[in-house]
């Protein structure tokens, strides 16, 4: 699938929302009875409850929950589709991704691209999608939060928690060992032009994972996202000298998320080309520039978890197993998220789990665009059991009119229950674009609710 264009914020900031529903404990009552004793001695015995220990839930479930934590998660991946709705996606003359609207204002991937960016990213825009490939897409997977839930709910807590809890996450609630799958979301330019009020709202989303979507990597190693420079030289050197520590408010409490990830890739770009052209000719060794500017976003980003793989061209195995192992050294998990060609993400995952078990965890299956034909039934089968993670794409387009609504996430998901890990969503710009009418922590209720009945 392709990722065409670049996100950015522009007039989507007056459209986020950020929901904050607080739920009063409730007090046991004191029950105090009074038994005599034979001939001359009382006992008296007094009990209490004690307030609910759950004061917050910071879950976006809409159903009443009993005191779980909701699952974090999301992911989605680069948008397509003719024209760019977003003001400032990284759009080309015929943008298409799902950061579809009015025009780019600031285009970082477009012919006539008024940006710094190199012409690998000119080919970012295209007439179609090349796969639900193409994604931007990992779909997170999240731990739980703690002690209190980490989403915000729309109702107060009385029946088990239904938000997804992150991968592994054990919910006492649930009959089933605990056991909740993630719901995550892809996003582009809102995560950097618009963070002081995306951040908030994915806290209280209800999604678990956010896949920060896409850094590109220049001929020089520099990292870029989108049209920014975020790493060069292996020093930060974002235009925002705030924006890690905005990033890094994710994990803050109340929130629902519990994983971040940034992918690197994207359809009609040359980055993991020239991911392989530097380890030939560097290695991936502490003085290689790859090491430096991903250990530099490590230490800038400490809560970072995972980076996210779409690559939709190179599929060189031995290059991408090296930044792997290079990555996990560097304390990063490795996610996958293809859309097509089966052989070689296998070939990626067994290599790479073979020298490093676990390292790779994730896997992001893209069910739309070029991967709408792609069976997550049959692709769990390719991962020595790894089940992967479902992605669909949002409402977008014209009056929001093309792509999957909350409800039908909720189907879709409902079937697939038993035969994936996770699911997730492409775009969050398109989401943000869309929320007046699917509002963004409806679909991400519709995953939760879907994969944790």
């Amino acid at each position: 699938m392709a990722r065409w264009r670049t996100a950015h914020g522009g007039d989507i900031c007056r459209r986020v929302k950020a929901r904050l529903h607080l739920r009063r404990p409730w007090r046991g009552a004191r029950n105090v009875g009074f038994l005599p004793c034979l001939l001359a001695a009382l006992a008296c015995s007094a009990e209490n409850d004690g307030p609910d220990a759950r004061g917050v839930d910071a879950a976006a479930d809409r159903a009443s929950e009993t005191g779980s934590v909701p699952e974090t998660g999301v992911d989605s991946s680069d948008g397509r589709g003719p024209s760019d709705i977003e003001a400032g996606n990284d759009v080309g003359a015929a943008d298409t991704g799902t950061d579809r609207g009015t025009t780019d204002a600031t285009s970082d991937r477009s012919i006539a691209d008024s940006s710094t960016d190199p012409p690998p990213d000119a080919a970012e825009g295209g007439p179609s999608d090349s796969g639900m490939g193409g994604n931007d897409a990992s779909l997170e997977g999240g731990g739980e939060a703690g002690g209190s839930d980490g989403a915000l709910d729309r109702t107060s807590d009385n029946t088990p928690d239904r938000s997804g809890d992150g991968a592994g996450d054990v919910n006492p609630d649930r009959g089933d060992g605990g056991v909740r799958k993630p719901s995550g979301v892809f996003g582009g330019g809102p995560f950097y032009h618009s963070a002081d009020t995306v951040m908030p709202t994915m806290r209280a989303s209800g999604f678990s994972t956010m896949i920060l979507w896409s850094i590109h990597v220049h001929t020089n190693g520099d990292l870029v996202l989108n049209d920014v420079p975020i790493f060069s030289n292996g020093s930060y050197v974002g235009s925002d000298a705030a924006w890690p520590s905005k990033v890094a408010s994710l994990k803050t409490a109340p929130t629902s998320v519990t994983r971040v990830e940034f992918s690197v890739g994207s359809a009609g770009v040359a980055d993991f080309e020239t991911i392989e052209s530097l380890i030939l000719s560097q290695g991936t060794g502490p003085s290689s520039i790859l090491y430096r500017n991903f250990s530099a976003l490590k230490a800038a980003i400490p809560i970072v978890d995972a980076i996210d793989y779409d690559d939709e061209s190179n599929y060189d195995v031995a290059s991408t197993v090296a930044l792997s192992i290079m990555l996990g050294d560097l304390g990063y998990k490795v996610t996958l998220c293809p859309y097509t060609n089966s052989s070689f993400w296998t070939a990626v995952y067994n290599q790479t789990n073979a020298q490093r078990p676990g390292l790779v965890d994730r896997v992001l299956l893209q069910v739309y665009a070029g991967g709408a034909s792609n069976n997550p039934v049959t692709w769990s089968g390719y991962f020595g059991g790894l089940q992967v993670e479902a992605g669909l794409w949002s409402r977008h387009g014209t009056n929001c009119g093309t792509g999957d609504t909350p409800s039908s996430v909720r189907t879709k998901m409902t079937n697939w229950r038993s035969a994936v890990g996770g699911g997730w969503m492409w775009l969050l710009d398109d989401m943000l674009a869309c929320d007046g009418q699917y509002p963004l922590e409806d679909y991400a209720a519709a995953i939760n609710e879907a994969l944790n009945p």
